[in-house]
C-alpha cells in the first residue's frame, strides 16, 4: 500500500467514525430537547403520550440517521473501491515479480545450457586440435593422405590404405581426425545455443534453417584451429563420402553449411582446384 492510498483509507475511516458520533450526539440531542421542552420525567401511562413520543422520534431522527447512513455508505463504497484498487496494483506487483523471478530462471537456465554445450565444445576441440597436431607433424600429408587417400580412393577403402602400406598408421589418425572434425562440427548443428535444430534433421542436414548467430559463431571458433591443409582435407574427404552415398556424408553437408572451403587459399596448379570449386559453388546454390 503506497502513502497516498494509505492517507485516502485513513481518511474515509475518520469520517464514518465522524458520522456515528455525530448519530450519537443528534440522538441524545433530539430526547434532550424533547424532555427539556415537555419536562416528561417520569414514564405516562397514556398511550396518546407514547404515540406523540414515538412521531416526534421518528419524525426527527429517521431522516437524520438515513442521511448519516447514507454517506456512511456512499464512504464505505469509496473505501471498498480503494481496496480493490489496492489489491489490484498487489496483484500486479505480483505478477511484474513473478515475470522477472522466470526470465531471471530462464537466463539462469539459458547460462547453464550454453556453460554445458561449451564444455562438451571445447573438449571436442581441444581433441580435434590434438589429432591434428599429431597429423601435421608428417610430412606426408599432402602426398599420402589426400592425393592417395581421396584422389584415388576406393569404395571399398572407404579412404584408408590397406594394412601392408607403410603409411597404414597415418592414415589411421587421419581418419581418426576426420571423425572427430565431424563430430565437433556435428554437435554444433545440433546443440548450439539459441537453436532450434531436433532429431528430425538427422541424416537431412540440407533441409535444416539457415544457421543461427551462435552456430556461426561456434563453427567461426573451429574453423579458426583449421590450416589450409586441414580444411582441404575435410572438404575433399566429405565430398568424397557424398560421392560414395556413405551413411557418413553428412560431413560433406557441414563443410557447405559452414564455408569451410571457401576462405582455403587455393593455388592455380592445386590439384584440388576443381572440386573445392564445385564445393563453392554447391555452397552459393544452398546457402545465398
Amino acid at each position: 500500500m503506497d502513502k497516498k492510498s494509505s492517507q485516502t483509507a485513513d481518511g474515509v475511516v475518520k469520517l464514518l467514525y465522524g458520522i456515528v458520533c455525530s448519530a450519537v450526539v443528534v440522538v441524545f440531542a433530539v430526547f434532550s430537547f424533547y424532555f427539556y421542552k415537555f419536562g416528561a420525567y417520569s414514564l405516562s401511562a397514556d398511550r396518546g403520550d407514547w404515540g406523540t413520543f414515538g412521531d416526534y422520534l421518528g419524525g426527527t431522527l429517521n431522516p437524520i440517521l438515513s442521511f448519516f447512513g447514507l454517506i456512511a455508505l456512499l464512504l464505505t463504497i469509496v473505501l471498498q473501491g480503494k481496496e480493490l484498487e489496492l489489491t489490484r496494483r498487489e496483484l500486479q506487483r505480483s505478477a511484474e515479480a513473478q515475470e522477472r523471478t522466470q526470465e531471471v530462471l530462464d537466463e539462469q537456465s539459458n547460462t547453464q545450457i550454453k556453460q554445458q554445450f561449451e564444455g562438451t565444445f571445447f573438449a571436442l576441440l581441444d581433441q580435434h586440435n590434438r589429432l591434428l597436431s599429431d597429423i601435421s607433424k608428417s610430412s606426408v600429408l599432402y602426398e599420402s593422405i589426400i592425393e592417395k587417400t581421396l584422389l584415388n580412393a576406393t569404395a571399398t577403402g572407404v579412404g584408408i590404405a590397406d594394412g601392408g602400406d607403410q603409411h597404414y598408421f597415418i592414415f589411421r589418425k587421419v581418419i581418426n581426425y576426420i571423425n572427430i572434425a565431424r563430430e565437433l562440427l556435428k554437435f554444433n548443428f545440433y546443440n548450439a545455443p539459441g537453436g532450434d535444430i531436433g532429431p528430425s534433421y538427422i541424416g537431412n542436414l540440407e533441409e535444416a534453417p539457415y544457421p543461427t548467430r551462435s552456430e556461426r559463431v561456434y563453427a567461426d571458433i573451429v574453423k579458426a584451429h583449421l590450416t589450409d591443409e586441414a580444411a582441404i582435407l575435410i572438404s575433399i574427404y566429405g565430398a568424397y563420402e557424398a560421392r560414395l552415398d556413405d551413411p557418413l556424408g553428412s560431413l560433406y553437408s557441414l563443410v557447405k553449411r559452414y564455408d569451410i572451403a571457401q576462405e582455403i587459399r587455393i593455388l592455380p596448379d592445386s590439384p584440388f582446384l576443381e572440386i573445392l570449386l564445385e564445393i563453392n559453388g554447391e555452397y552459393q546454390d544452398e546457402y545465398s
